[in-house]
């Protein structure tokens, strides 16, 4: 069989783009995200081949676990090294980033993730405000919902959290992923057509060319809260501002009208 590769380069688009999902500590801090890579877990470069049939790619040594449970192929990571835990903070594990935003669990602890009757919690990007006409009704985010322990834990270790808007979400849901695209050829190969596009798990026709590098949640009927004033409510520490400021309670926002 003809193959093709992932790129998986250290610089290469697949780890720009799962860097930019984690919302994890500093290296001397205790706390170490479920979705955070450990040292020798970082991608591989796997073999990509032509399915049997011709409509999709796999791997040619593939095994179930290559697979969610949705039909899309991951990303391998390699196996963590001997020795002393050396958490690789600012990078995605892909695989268990796939997991729990497709059981909605907690990207932190893999357990139960915050939810109120304002909805379940989530953190996004800073710049998705200023990006989205539909703010905060229907967001796409690639990070996994969070409990309030652990969003305490990353705001502390992580000053990305602490410019990230807080959400509570009452409809999210699995929606697809990033990943590398790959066609077919004429001569019955494949080759590496986008080395990073999205894909809804819904696309059938799309998905079984894909190979994921992270997940993509859709997010709907979502309120902006105040997380500190939510953490000193359950009695959590409260991180102070970015700029050093002590927080305030504030106050929360009324949701947009949308989706129902």
């Amino acid at each position: 069989m003809t193959t093709a590769e992932c790129p998986v380069a250290v610089t290469s688009s697949a780890e720009t783009a799962a860097a930019s999902s984690c919302p994890a500590g500093r290296e001397s801090s205790r706390f170490i995200p479920y979705i955070t890579p450990l040292k020798g877990e970082g991608p591989v470069t796997p073999k990509v081949v032509l399915r049997p049939d011709g409509l999709g790619v796999m791997f040619p040594d593939e095994t179930a676990d290559d697979r969610d449970r949705r039909g899309a192929l991951w990303l391998r990571t390699g196996a963590p090294s001997p020795g002393r835990v050396i958490p690789m903070f600012k990078k995605v594990h892909p695989r268990r980033a796939g997991e729990v935003m497709l059981d909605m669990r907690c990207q932190g602890c893999n357990g139960t993730p915050d939810r109120t009757r304002d909805g379940t919690l989530f953190f996004t990007k800073p710049e998705t405000r200023r990006r989205n006409l539909n703010w905060p009704d229907v967001v796409y985010t690639c990070h996994p919902p969070v409990c309030l322990p652990c969003a305490q834990q990353a705001m502390l270790a992580c000053p990305f959290v602490l410019n990230a808007p807080a959400l509570r979400v009452r409809q999210a849901r699995p929606w697809g992923i990033d990943g590398f695209y790959f066609r077919p050829d004429a001569d019955g190969t494949c080759r590496l057509d986008e080395e990073v596009d999205r894909c809804a798990y819904e696309d059938l026709k799309l998905l079984p060319w894909m190979v994921a590098i992270q997940p993509i949640a859709r997010l709907s009927r979502c309120t902006v809260v105040d997380i500190r004033a939510e953490l000193a409510a359950a009695g959590l520490e409260v991180p102070a501002s970015e700029d050093g400021t002590p927080p305030g309670r504030g106050s929360r926002q009324t949701p947009v009208r949308g989706e129902r």
